[in-house]
């Protein structure tokens, strides 16, 4: 169809007419091709628009696959509200959540799972670190392919995040590729005692990674207005984060164990046990395993001394930290002035599921070490059997005896290994009693062994410890590293 704005032909005979003419044709473009090439931009720059729209949503909001708790936390104080898309503004702007990054660390088997499942479970406005092991998305934007098993030197194996996720919730560590992984527990049965304080510390370049970080970790995160993160390596790692994040955006937990109970709990991991030490179970549900050598439960008291006083020397360092010990009389208690400052409120209708895991953890701490210095083997069963929450870390437990039976406790005793056992701890209150004591804890521990299993807080403790002041705490592991 000829287009009527054509020129018309040129007359007959005209060559130089008829020659520019053609020219003109070859350079004019058709009326549809014009149309069509708008057409094309126009699809191009709508495309680019929409993959801007949806990079900024996916920058702006974590996956929404989280607890079933952090969903509903989600409404409160922050309605609608999305995550932070800059590290910078987390804790800053009212506009974003969180408000707050809560970091609960300590040595693993210390009830650091325990106390994060009542946290995120039972007190609203937290949220945290979810990961979803069927979920094609979570998958494939996991962090952990990139990462580095520095205990292997190669890249981490998808079955072994699997069962660390599955066991042990989603760590900040596992969901992270900025700072190198580490296992305190596996480090303790080779590494030197100083190899273990190895971690980045206020100093690190890598803060100038908090950006890629927060990034890292958003996607795992439901938006509320506190942001937990379970990893027992926070114990270490405190001054780092404070000053990747801020000092205003950043509170702390660190969980306590008695030395003696958390040494004996943790030793099934830390330990070099033999081919010939098989666990078995009874009929009453106890698993019955043979008793850790003494060099390893006395190695593994060595870095329970090590790790915790370079966290008491650090504590002044921080703007907001508190220790909470699992023998104490109330967890909630000695949280609520932490809860408080962060803008949380006591979970008053659920405290009776707080009460029982700390019960369970008292009464595992004290089976763990009467049978243990009685000359019986640990005894190990779930500490949720004590209550809802409880998780299997607490390690002992269960039925017990409330008076001085052995047998009944603990199973079959020997005497010559009770009294192997009661020498080795006078060598330890001989040459480590300061230290455990510039800590908040005591070896005197003729109650404790005495009967089982309803020991008190001040059992443990020395007089007086209670949650000591972080400046007065850190004064005396220091002067008690020195001494010795």
């Amino acid at each position: 169809v000829e287009s009527p704005l054509r020129d018309p032909p040129p007359p007959a005979g005209d060559t130089k007419s008829s020659v520019l003419g053609r020219r003109r044709d070859r350079s004019r473009v058709p009326t549809h091709c014009c149309i069509a090439a708008a057409l094309s931009a126009a699809a191009v720059l709508s495309l680019v628009c929409v993959a801007l729209a949806v990079t900024e949503v996916r920058q702006s909001a974590p996956f929404r696959r989280g607890s079933t708790s952090a969903t509903r936390h989600a409404d409160e104080g922050g309605a609608g509200m999305r995550a932070c898309g800059n590290a910078s503004a987390v804790g800053k702007l009212t506009s974003c959540l969180p408000r707050r990054l809560l970091f609960v660390g300590g040595l693993q088997r210390s009830g650091t799972s325990s106390l994060a499942a009542l946290l995120g479970g039972t007190i609203d406005g937290v949220s945290g670190l979810a990961f979803d092991l069927g979920s094609a998305e979570h998958l494939r934007e996991a962090p952990w392919k990139s990462l580095v098993d520095v205990h292997t030197g190669r890249w981490m194996k998808y079955a072994y995040f699997r069962e660390v996720v599955s066991t042990g919730g989603a760590e900040g560590k596992l969901l992270q590729s900025v700072y190198p992984y580490r296992y305190l527990l596996h480090d303790a049965r080779t590494a030197p005692l100083r190899a273990l304080l190895s971690q980045p510390t206020e100093l690190s370049p890598l803060r100038s990674a908090r950006q890629y970080l927060w990034e890292q970790w958003r996607r795992f995160w439901t938006p509320a207005l506190v942001l937990l993160d379970k990893t027992p390596e926070n114990l270490l790692m405190a001054p780092f984060l404070q000053a990747t994040f801020g000092p205003r955006a950043t509170s702390f937990i660190f969980v306590l164990r008695h030395p003696l109970s958390w040494s004996l709990a943790a030793s099934k991991w830390a330990c070099p046990w033999g081919a010939g030490n098989v666990s078995r179970t009874s009929s009453t549900g106890h698993t019955r395993r043979a008793a850790p050598p003494l060099e390893c439960v006395d190695r593994l008291m060595a870095v329970w001394r090590v790790a915790h006083e370079r966290m008491a020397t650090r504590l002044p360092t921080l703007r907001s930290a508190t220790l909470l010990r699992t023998e104490v009389d109330s967890w909630i208690a000695a949280l609520t002035p932490l809860l408080t400052a962060v803008g949380l409120r006591p979970p008053n209708g659920r405290l009776a599921e707080w009460e029982a895991t700390r019960r369970a953890f008292l009464r595992a701490s004290h089976q763990y070490v009467f049978c243990y210095m009685r000359g019986a083997p640990p005894v190990r069963h779930k500490v949720a059997s004590e209550g809802p929450i409880g998780g299997a870390e607490g390690g002992g437990g269960g039925e017990g005896s409330d008076g001085g039976d052995t047998a009944a406790a603990c199973g079959p005793a020997s005497g010559e290994a009770a009294v192997e056992r009661q020498r080795w701890l006078e060598s330890l209150r001989a040459h480590a009693s300061r230290q455990v004591e510039a800590l908040g804890y005591s070896l005197q521990l003729e109650t404790i062994i005495a009967s089982c299993c309803e020991g008190r807080p001040s059992d443990w403790a020395v007089a007086g410890a209670g949650l000591a002041a972080p400046v007065a705490m850190a004064a005396a592991a220091a002067a008690a590293a020195t001494a010795t």
